[in-house]
Parts: structure tokens; C-alpha cells; sequence
């Protein structure tokens, strides 16, 4: 029954995981193949001569190792009166809060590293015209076509949406006022990322804090944020199996029952090249 509640809770909650490839799996670990041909086209064919073989046929396979993640809960006696049905709830939504963290964690580490250990080449986009310009030029088109998205924060994007066009004085975000209101940048989807997982730091004036940095004029907080395809960048490789166990003895003397709930999964980079990571200095 926990089980169950579990994966009716993650029905229905909105986080980064489908934003990404999944590829669901039995094995602990294995290799999935990647076709990385860079040759285009196809060769020309005449009847009665023999075709030309294409060499350049290129493939890597992304590895993977399922690791376990888990969730060791403490249950009161206040816990334990609840009805069974309002236990089992009360468990797995605590399970899942956890899960959600975890997920889209790690889904925004990979995209962007631990802050003081970003990916190389990111760039400084800092007005509305240099975002809109990004989303031009980055990223091969195929990508772009097949659902691109903008990956920030909701201070970041407050940021861009108060600038306005100069001429006009109107602010460059224009809602659909006929549907609920989403955020787009250049008809690029906005999603909207907890600060704690895309995370922002202080620059001093005139630091150097990564590779392609400049430093702020005055201080200022550094918000990262990522313009990508993210099927076609990350792959989850899970095991949709719950282990799940509780003990009293362990709480024994302290009067409590202990839960522990174990999932396995595992995130790879499927293409690195179907990103790209940005950052905006926002003055204090």
C-alpha cells in the first residue's frame, strides 16, 4: 500500500524529472549506445554498381550503475495514532519530498556543476536582447525544434521580465491573457527552479569566481541559468522498486518506530553538447 501511495504522489507532482530521458531498468548496471556519427547525408546509389560504404559510423554507450538512495524516518507515538490509511500517507509524502529534492538536485548539478566548479564556457547574458540572442544562436537547430527550454530561477527571471523596451516602455514579456500565465523568452518555454537547486553566490567587485567570468561592477549575486534541450542532454536510469522496512527496536528505549524507505536509480549525461549554461550578475 506504501508503494503504491508512493507512485500515486509522484504522479502528480510537478518536478525536473520530465524534463529528462527516462530509461527504466531491472539491472544494477549496464551501458546504453549513443549514435554519434558526425558524417551527414546519404551516399548516392546507381544499379549494377556496388554502394559505397559510410565509415564514419560512430558510437559511444553511456554507462551507468544503479546506486541506492533512501530515507530513514522516525515515527512518534503522536505518528502512530493516526489511522493506517493516514500513516501510510504520512510516510510516503515524506518519502517523496525527499525523492523530488534529490531528483531535481541532481538533474540541476549536472546541467551546471557545484557553484565554484562550473561547466567551462558559460556566458554573461545580462539584458533581454543578449537572452533572446542566445537562444538565436545556441544550440544546433535540431535541438532547438525538438523542445528547447530555459532553465532559471524565479528571481532570475523577475530580472529579465522588468526590463522594458525603451521605445515603447513595455516590458519585453508579453502573456497570453487567454491562457494561464507561462512564462517565454524568444517562444522558448521558462521553467521556474527552486533557488536551492540552482544555486546563485555573492561576486565581489572585480572577482573572477569561473572560467569565463569577468566579475561584477559592485557586489552582487551570480544566477546561473541553462538553455538546453534536456532529453536529448540527461538520462535517469531507475528501478522503480521500493524497499521498504520499519523497526522497532532500534527505537526501543526512545519510544519511537523507525522507517526506511530505498529506491535505486542512476543520471548520466546523454549529449553534452545539448546545453548550454549562462549566468546574469544581479546588483544588490
Amino acid at each position: 500500500e506504501l508503494s503504491i501511495q508512493i507512485r500515486e504522489l509522484l504522479r502528480d507532482k510537478d518536478y525536473l524529472k520530465d524534463l529528462v530521458t527516462v530509461h527504466k531498468t531491472r539491472a544494477i548496471s549496464g551501458q546504453f549506445p549513443v549514435n554519434k556519427t558526425e558524417k551527414q547525408g546519404l551516399v548516392p546509389v546507381v544499379d549494377g554498381v556496388d554502394m559505397v560504404a559510410d565509415t564514419d559510423l560512430k558510437f559511444e554507450v553511456i554507462k551507468f550503475t544503479i546506486s541506492k538512495y533512501g530515507k530513514l524516518g522516525m515515527l512518534t507515538d503522536t505518528v502512530l495514532k493516526y489511522t493506517e490509511a493516514d500513516l501510510i500517507k504520512y510516510v510516503a509524502q515524506v518519502f517523496v519530498d525527499a525523492y523530488v529534492y534529490k531528483i531535481n538536485d541532481m538533474i540541476c548539478e549536472k546541467l551546471i556543476g557545484t557553484f565554484g566548479n562550473r561547466n567551462a564556457g558559460q556566458k554573461a547574458v545580462n539584458t533581454v536582447k543578449e537572452l533572446v540572442s542566445a537562444t538565436r544562436l545556441g544550440l544546433n537547430n535540431a535541438l532547438k525544434q525538438n523542445g528547447a527550454e530555459i532553465l532559471m530561477t524565479p528571481e532570475t527571471f523577475d530580472f529579465f521580465a522588468k526590463q522594458e523596451n525603451q521605445q515603447l516602455e513595455l516590458s519585453w514579456v508579453q502573456p497570453d491573457l487567454t491562457k494561464p500565465a507561462e512564462p517565454y523568452f524568444n517562444g522558448y518555454h521558462v521553467r521556474l527552479v527552486d533557488s536551492l537547486h540552482l544555486k546563485s553566490g555573492l561576486v565581489q567587485a572585480g572577482q573572477e569566481i569561473d572560467p569565463a567570468g569577468g566579475g561584477a561592477g559592485a557586489d552582487a549575486d551570480r544566477h546561473f541559468f541553462v538553455f538546453g534541450n534536456f532529453k536529448q542532454s540527461l538520462m535517469l536510469f531507475e528501478n522503480e522498486e521500493y524497499s521498504i522496512s520499519m523497526s522497532k527496536e532500534a527505537g526501543f528505549l526512545k519510544n519511537v518506530v523507525y522507517s526506511k524507505i530505498i529506491t535505486y536509480f542512476d543520471l548520466e549525461v546523454f549529449d553534452d553538447e545539448a546545453w548550454e549554461v549562462y549566468y546574469t550578475d544581479i546588483t544588490r
